[in-house]
């Protein structure tokens, strides 16, 4: 006996599970990279001046909060963002992650079960 999926089972799993990982982008940057950098302001520390408007930075920001390592050379201060994230923080960036990397691999087995 075989399971019958839908042909596009995997597709609506990945745009869903990319849906959950933007607003949790969202979230992620309103709550904790917004509450970690007044924090690096009030000590005289800046966000990253070439991330005006973009956004690039976030998905920095998680790998830093979920690894919890800072490196020598790096395109964010992660002393000062390691020193500022809470508990909180660490958790929505770990949940960003997941659902980004949970989308990605079904938008990959998509791809390898239509072609």
């Amino acid at each position: 006996m075989s399971i019958s999926l839908p042909v596009d089972f995997f597709a609506y799993i990945a745009v869903f599970s990319l849906l959950i990982s933007l607003i949790i982008g969202m979230y992620f940057r309103k709550v904790s990279v917004d509450f970690i950098e007044a924090k690096m302001a009030e000590d005289g520390k800046s966000s990253p001046l070439w991330d005006k408007g973009i956004g690039a930075r976030i998905g920095a920001y998680a790998v830093l909060l979920v690894t919890g390592r800072a490196s020598k050379q790096s395109i964010i201060d992660d002393y000062a963002i390691l020193e500022h994230a809470r508990k909180k923080d660490r958790r929505i960036a770990f949940f960003f992650l997941v659902t980004f990397s949970v989308s990605m691999l079904f938008f990959a087995l998509d791809y390898i079960v239509t072609t």
